[in-house]
């Protein structure tokens, strides 16, 4: 009796969607799981953008803070940046800066 190898033919997209979205849903579930923990905004912070590298596949994500008094964005929480970066790196919103579009004058921020 001959047994049939299984097959391992490449994955569809509709296969490649529903695997993602599950993967999103497994990573919003533990979210909220992480929201109801009683956590300080700062490690919040942490947490959230560890999950969005996790759910995006980017290797470096920030949350960015804008602080009106100074006229720049501070990296508020990171993940995938070296030692020293978050809570130190700042970022300014003048013309050259594409990261402080959103927060220059006539914009929301």
């Amino acid at each position: 009796m001959s047994s049939v190898p299984p097959r391992h033919d490449p994955p569809t997209d509709a296969e490649e969607e529903a695997r993602r979205l599950r993967l999103h849903l497994r990573i919003l579930r533990d979210f909220g799981r992480i929201a109801l923990e009683d956590l300080e905004i700062g490690p919040l912070l942490q947490r959230a953008v560890a999950q969005v590298a996790r759910a995006t596949g980017v290797g470096h994500t920030k949350v960015m803070r804008y602080r009106s008094e100074q006229g720049d964005l501070l990296a508020e929480a990171g993940f995938g940046w070296r030692p020293g970066v978050i809570g130190r790196a700042r970022f300014g919103i003048d013309a050259v800066s594409p990261r402080g579009v959103p927060c220059r004058p006539g914009n929301r921020c």
